[in-house]
């Protein structure tokens, strides 16, 4: 079977179209898959900064309450002159402030002098709020947020480390994870007595931050030293509470320039370890607190992370409608090349009748 030259060339025409076609989808399709990750590792990376911005905000929310205390005269009394009734007005002022904060669950006052001896103590037992008098009261001067909290200028606050509370003492914060904060009391010439000290439990601030990010985004949280406090397998947080460290450097190895402060931020995509079965996007972000006295580290690092097939489902239901798109060029380029060939190659014919004709 011999085909003439308008099929010939209506063939080459439409190969050519389709071809430019099918190319132009698929880079179509890679260029859009690239730029979905991106976006993906943008949001992610902005969301995380939102959450550390919130994180900030209730630290700050908590020092100026502790200031707001620590600067009470009933507080200086007490240190300075054992007075009862202030003592008394303190403990009303730490259940005023406990009660409109149901995340603190201790609050302190605590003096300079005899090794640290707790002078006004309110505990959260459940619902209640309960002062602890008496022998009750403990010796706290080789805690650091004690003697940390000494040697900083009026105004100062210090922040512990997050740890889980083994303080058998506190009734609603035992093996919780926690966080002390404090101020100085001082006297008159500025020189501090005493601190108030409040411990938070963060059980309820870490599912507040989780709580209104969508279900597939998985928080992580880091101290300093990229001991896992937040992770989506629960068994690797506060690692080092059961004498083991699990760090976020050693599971996302670009974190390290975080933990070593070489960087404020960083974006990855992992597939290796425990991810290479479901390969993620995490963007990382790193907050420095030396501005709040800390033992042994002085920033924090929160990271958000989302399955790379999430994003990817989006870039394929993007190919859907590219091929779609690309299978309706190809057909158009096909008819157009048939048509084309055949306004072309109808002169040639009809001299090629003509000279078989003569």
């Amino acid at each position: 079977m011999r085909f003439g030259i308008a099929f010939k060339l209506a063939l080459l025409l439409g190969l050519l179209g389709v071809l430019a076609s099918g190319l132009t989808g698929y880079y179509a399709y890679e260029v859009s898959r690239d730029l979905l990750v991106a976006s993906a590792k943008n949001e992610l990376l902005t969301s995380a900064r939102v959450l550390l911005r919130r994180i900030a905000a209730t630290r700050a929310v908590i020092a100026r309450d502790l200031q707001v205390m620590s600067r009470h005269p009933a507080a200086a009394r007490v240190l300075q002159q054992s007075d009862p009734a202030a003592a008394d007005q303190v403990a009303t002022l730490f259940k005023l402030v406990m009660a409109a904060n149901p995340g603190y669950f201790q609050m302190r006052l605590i003096s300079g002098a005899s090794n640290g001896l707790e002078q006004v103590r309110v505990d959260r037992d459940g619902e209640q709020l309960v002062q602890v008098t008496g022998e009750d009261l403990q010796e706290k001067g080789h805690f650091d947020y004690v003697f940390g909290t000494l040697g900083l200028p009026a105004g100062g606050v210090y922040l512990s480390r997050i740890a889980i509370n083994h303080d058998s003492g506190v009734h609603s914060g035992l093996d919780k994870p926690t966080v002390q904060m404090a101020t100085p009391v001082t006297d008159a010439r500025g020189v501090a007595i005493g601190v108030v000290v409040v411990s938070v439990d963060l059980n309820g601030s870490f599912s507040q931050l989780g709580a209104d990010l969508p279900k597939e985004m998985q928080l992580i949280f880091a101290n300093g030293l990229g001991d896992y406090l937040i992770h989506p397998d629960p068994r690797k947080a506060f690692g080092f509470d059961r004498g083991m460290r699990v760090l976020v450097q050693n599971e996302f190895a670009q974190t390290r320039d975080l933990v070593e402060g070489k960087a404020q931020s960083v974006v990855v995509e992992s597939s290796d370890g425990s991810f290479a079965p479901q390969p993620v996007v995490a963007a990382f972000v790193m907050q420095n607190v030396s501005n709040i006295v800390a033992p042994d580290e002085n920033r924090l690092i929160l990271g958000l992370a989302q399955p790379l097939s999430t994003v990817v489902q989006r870039a394929d239901a993007l190919g859907t409608n590219i091929l779609r798109i690309v299978t309706a060029f190809c057909v158009v380029c096909l008819v157009l090349a048939w048509l084309v060939a055949r306004a072309v190659t109808r002169p040639i014919n009809a001299m090629r009748r003509s000279v078989q004709a003569f």
